[in-house]
This record gives structure tokens, sequence and C-alpha cells, in this order.
């Protein structure tokens, strides 16, 4: 499992950041984007987009450090997944604030609830001594 999180850290992160806003939006299916980059905050909000994907990747290669010998980097496994699990809480805060955005239901849905499915499956395959 730790797999498919490094897996969709690197594919995502780098969609945002080869991408920017149109390009990931292209990428993940969200459609037209319309005369976004003629706007006055696109390239503030490219940029964002950008740095974020970044940040993303940046979790994605963190999984990937953490596949090999996971119980010696468990700290930083969790560290990730909490990582992600803010994430999720976060889009629910802009949820609340601004409206639920249905193409978001999915992802906040596995970035609340597989971080702690994940830490309990590793908890009960390998128990803390």
């Amino acid at each position: 499992m730790t797999g498919i999180l490094m897996i969709a850290g690197i594919v995502i992160g780098a969609a945002h950041v080869m991408g920017g806003l149109v390009g990931y939006a292209d990428f993940s299916g969200n459609g037209d984007l319309g005369n976004i980059a003629e706007s006055a905050g696109y390239l503030y909000h490219d940029n964002a987009s950008r740095f974020l994907g970044g940040i993303f990747l940046g979790v994605g290669l963190g999984f990937a450090y953490c596949l090999y010998e996971l119980e010696s980097k468990i700290q930083l496994f969790y560290f990730l997944l909490l990582c992600i699990f803010i994430g999720g809480v976060a889009r629910i805060v802009g949820w609340i604030e601004l409206g639920l955005v249905e193409a978001t239901i999915a992802a906040t849905v596995i970035e609340l609830v597989f971080p702690p499915i994940m830490i309990i499956l590793q908890r009960k395959t390998h128990p803390i001594q």
C-alpha cells in the first residue's frame, strides 16, 4: 500500500509541477478551465498550484524512501500520513467556508480514511515493542 501512496504522490505532484493549473485540469479530467489564463490572479494561482504540486511530489518521494526498511523509518511514514490527513481536513474547511466541491469528494475521503487505515494495518503487522 505504501507503493500506491508513492506512485500517486509522484504522478499527481509531477502533473501539478509540470502542467500548472491548466495542465493538471487536463490530466485529472476536470475539463477546460476556460479563459483562466486571462484572469488577473492566474499567475499567482498557477504558481501556488505548482508549489503545492512540488510538496505533493516530495511526499510521494518520502513514501518511496520509506518503502524499504519501513520499520526503521516509521516516524517519517506516520508524519507523511499525517500530512495527507491534514490536507483532507483543509479541504473540509474549504467546503465549510466556500461550499462543497463535488470533484474533490473522492480525494477527501481517501485523505481522511486511508491514513488511519494504513496506521492500523502497519501496527497489526508490526506491533510496537
